[in-house]
């Protein structure tokens, strides 16, 4: 059976089993900035981080700057939603999948590199977000909805593991400079969902080779 505890005004979720640990909520909200540690002891014994569970810091408006410590894989659902002051976060290159909503309305936070390891990118992680450019790490294989509406966005670098694509920047008005680190074919062997929103000021993508024109 999981353990409840705060430590050092950070609230876990500590699994004797496996001796893993997950940040979660805390009902007073967490604010200012917060540096979660590798690993925690509770009773003589130690817990890894691995995880920041869904919602953990869901509407800490007042949360300016987070890191995350590395060991962590996981960034759960609606994780940082609504944190209107993040500004500032640093994620590990451990961490393999940001899931649902983790950053959504979070209109603060202008820049984040995503670690080399990211494997998922789920829906609307980062819708409504103000960051200006990003990088998509190799590896992961699909971008459905993932930056939806982050209207200050300018560019996108996309990589050739993308397998399977759906509105992934639609309503980025000032997308401009789409990039992708594949062939003109691996380009065109990418499937395309466009069954939601796909509006954006970007007319080519870039590829290795030439550009391909967008098709809207």
């Amino acid at each position: 059976m999981k353990k409840q505890t705060n430590i050092d005004g950070i609230c876990y979720s500590l699994n004797p089993m496996d001796c893993t640990a997950e940040v979660t909520q805390n009902k007073e909200h967490y604010a200012g900035a917060i540096n979660i540690p590798e690993q925690v002891t509770h009773n003589g014994s130690s817990y890894r981080i691995t995880s920041i569970g869904a919602e953990a810091f869901s509407f800490c408006c007042s949360l300016r700057a987070i890191t995350i410590p590395n060991g962590v894989v996981t960034i759960g659902n609606l994780a940082f939603s609504n944190c209107t002051a993040l500004s500032e976060i640093t994620i590990p290159d451990s961490v393999e999948t940001i899931k649902a909503g983790a950053f959504c309305l979070c209109d603060a936070l202008r820049s984040i590199t995503l670690p080399k390891r990211m494997k998922c990118i789920e829906h609307l992680a980062f819708y409504r977000c103000a960051m200006e450019s990003i990088v998509i790490p190799d590896g992961v294989t699909e971008l459905e909805r993932v930056f939806v509406l982050c209207k200050e966005l300018t560019s996108i670098t996309i990589p050739q593991s993308v397998q399977r694509m759906g509105a992934a920047y639609g309503g980025c008005f000032a997308l401009t400079d789409v990039h992708f680190a594949g062939t003109i074919e691996q380009w065109h062997s990418i499937i395309f969902d466009n069954q939601f929103d796909n509006r954006f000021a970007a007319t080519v993508v870039h590829c290795t080779d030439g550009d391909v024109k967008i098709e809207k």
